[in-house]
C-alpha cells in the first residue's frame, strides 16, 4: 500500500508515519519525505521503494504538505504504474493548532522559526484543494476540520448576529435595502458575503478587443 498523506505542517503527519514505522503490525514501513531527503532524494528514494516485490505486506508513507492534485498525482500516478494500491489520508488541522505545535519543534530542517511557519502555513491554506475520491483507491479524513470553512467563534464575542448574503452582483442598492429590513447594527452585526459580490463588466469579446 502506497499512502499520501495530506495536511500542513505541523498536523502530526510525521508522528503518524513515525507510529506506523514501530508498529510491528504493519510489517514493513519505509517512511519518503522531502525535508528529510531533498527534493531529488526523496523522489529516488521513493522510485526505489516501488520496486519492492513485497506489495501486500510492504507499506510506503509519502510524508509531504501534498496540498495539491498535481503534488499528489506525481506519486499516484508512479504508485499506479508499478502496481501498488492508493490511500490518500487527510490530516487537516487548524491554523492555531498547526502554529503552537511548530512553535515547539527544534531542529526542523526546513521552519526555522515563526516566519518561516507562518508563510509555510499560509502556502498550504492559501493552495488547498481537497482530494477528490477518484485521486486514489480510497480517500480517508483523520479530522472533522475543513480548511474551507472558516471557524469565527473565537473571532467575534459570543452572541453576535451574522447576516450571510450571497450574489450581490454588484447590486448595492437592493444590497442596502436588505441590510435595512435586517436592522442591520454597524459595528454590532457580522455581514458574511458568500458569493459573488460583482458581475462581469465586460465580455469576453470586450477583453479580447482589449487586449487583456
Amino acid at each position: 500500500m502506497v499512502t499520501i498523506l495530506v495536511g500542513p505542517q505541523g498536523s502530526g503527519k510525521s508522528t503518524w508515519a513515525k507510529d506506523r514505522v514501530l508498529d510491528r503490525a504493519m510489517g514493513e514501513v519505509t517512511v519518503i519525505s522531502q525535508d528529510q531527503m531533498g527534493q531529488k532524494g526523496h523522489m529516488a528514494a521513493y522510485s526505489t521503494a516501488l520496486k519492492s516485490q513485497n506489495k501486500d505486506t510492504h507499506h510506503i508513507i509519502v510524508d509531504r504538505i501534498n496540498h495539491t492534485r498535481e503534488q499528489r498525482r506525481r506519486y499516484v500516478d508512479l504508485a499506479r504504474e508499478a502496481g501498488w494500491r492508493t490511500q490518500i489520508i487527510v490530516m487537516n488541522e487548524d491554523w492555531n493548532t498547526c502554529m503552537d505545535r511548530l512553535a515547539d519543534r527544534t531542529g526542523h530542517p526546513t521552519i526555522k522559526d515563526k516566519e518561516t511557519g507562518i508563510q509555510a502555513l499560509r502556502t498550504y491554506f492559501q493552495q488547498y484543494e481537497r482530494p477528490a475520491s477518484s485521486e486514489a483507491d480510497s480517500v480517508v479524513y483523520l479530522s472533522a476540520y475543513d480548511p474551507f470553512l472558516m471557524d469565527l467563534n473565537n473571532v467575534y464575542p459570543a452572541g453576535t448576529r451574522y447576516i450571510v448574503i450571497g450574489d450581490v452582483h454588484g447590486c448595492y442598492d437592493e444590497m442596502m435595502e436588505l441590510l435595512e429590513k435586517m436592522e442591520y447594527k454597524r459595528g454590532e452585526d457580522v455581514i458574511v458575503f458568500c458569493g459573488d459580490l460583482i458581475d462581469r463588466l465586460f465580455s469576453s469579446e470586450h477583453l479580447h478587443d482589449a487586449g487583456s
